[in-house]
């Protein structure tokens, strides 16, 4: 008996993740809602994510949110001391 090596292509799974990180980094984020809409358990998710993205989903989400920040503290767009109270919660 032979077994067929798969080569699984996850990116379109992990995409549909990071698509809904980005329409809800003001929001809390949980790794069982990111499994259920890329289509994994728990486990599975946070292997495959790690080994796309080479970061853990809080690590990822941590550092989008730190951009965020930057990018907005960069652009004037607002004051410094209103961050303190920004939904970007790091």
């Amino acid at each position: 008996m032979y077994l067929e090596v798969v080569d699984i292509d996850y990116s379109e799974h992990i995409q549909k993740a990071l698509d809904y990180i980005e329409e809800h980094l003001k929001s809390d984020i949980d790794n069982k809602k990111l499994a259920q809409i890329a289509g994994y358990s728990q486990y599975h998710f946070l292997r495959v994510f790690h080994n796309a993205v080479h970061l853990t989903p809080a690590d990822y989400i941590r550092k989008r949110r730190i951009s965020e920040i930057v990018r907005h503290m960069e652009t004037g767009k607002r004051p410094i001391p209103v961050w303190a109270g920004d939904p970007y919660e790091i």
